[in-house]
């Protein structure tokens, strides 16, 4: 899971396995999120709308213009 800025592993330690689907082998795991990773998730979020919405406009839309601007770089590097 990534909040606040960083991967965060599951409150109860606990992972679920990606697959291929196309050949069915194990790829990774992930984290196998709970209530109490839910509620932690929430709180990320709410505080984090708290700062954007603090912040003033143009600095929102800086940040969303460099956003897409990097998403679109990465999807054609893919």
């Amino acid at each position: 899971m990534f909040l606040n800025g960083a991967f965060k592993k599951a409150f109860s330690g606990k992972v679920l396995p990606v697959y291929n689907p196309a050949t069915g082998a194990q790829l990774d795991t992930v984290p196998a999120a709970d209530q109490a990773d839910v509620d932690f998730a929430v709180s990320c979020a709410r505080e984090g709308q708290r700062h954007w919405a603090a912040m003033p406009m143009w600095q929102r839309k800086t940040a969303v213009s460099y956003t897409h601007l990097r998403a679109h770089e990465t999807k054609a590097n893919l």
